[in-house]
Order: structure tokens, then sequence, then C-alpha cells
């Protein structure tokens, strides 16, 4: 019960860090399992799956950058504000598909690992 109430008095006291989208993903690595709000131009056509709705942003330094959203209309040149957690994350090599490095923003609300 005291972790709990601890949690709660925190997420209160800690609103999410404002961060630049585009900074260097080595200055966003201690963003990593923050909550953090950023805004952004979504960069590339939007895609969903499984009820959740991906955002591109421009790709900085080797990462891709994308937010997870639940489905929402929004497009390639809109800009977006999206409130969540950060994540460092590696993608394997699959299919046609190379290994890469993305830094994603996981909604608030979302059950989601990506």
């Amino acid at each position: 019960m005291t972790t709990l109430l601890l949690a709660a008095a925190l997420a209160v006291a800690y609103p999410p860090a404002d961060i630049d989208f585009a900074a260097p993903a080595a200055k966003l690595a201690r963003y990593d399992g923050c909550k953090v709000r950023v805004t952004f131009k979504v960069a590339v056509p939007a895609w969903e799956m499984l009820g959740v709705t991906v955002l591109g942003a421009k790709d900085v330094d080797e990462f891709s950058r994308a937010a997870y959203v639940p489905t929402c209309i929004s497009d390639k040149g809109d800009t977006v504000t999206v409130v969540g957690t950060l994540r460092y994350v590696h993608r394997p090599a699959k299919g046609r598909f190379k290994a890469w490095n993305e830094i994603a923003i996981v909604a608030e609300g979302l059950n989601l690992a990506p």
C-alpha cells in the first residue's frame, strides 16, 4: 500500500519531461523508461496494427523515431504531441528487413512493449 501511495505521489510531483525528438540519440538515452512529452511533425505515412497507430518522425543519427498511440487520424505532415514512455528498442533483422534501432514513445494507456 505504501508503495502505491509513493508511486501516486511521484506521478503527481513529476510531470513529463518536454524533449526534442530530433535530439541526438545519446542525449535521449537518459530518458529511456521515463515519462516524456514530444511534439513533432509526422514524416512518413502513418500505419496501424492491432489497434495501435504508428507515427514516424524524421530519422536522426541512424535511429528510427516513432510514436505508438491509440488509433488516431493523423498522417504525414501533421504536427502531433504525444505523452508517454520513451523506449530504446533494438529491432533484430527479420525476413527482408535489416536490423535497426528505434527510439519509441509509447503513449499513456497503451499496454504495449515495442
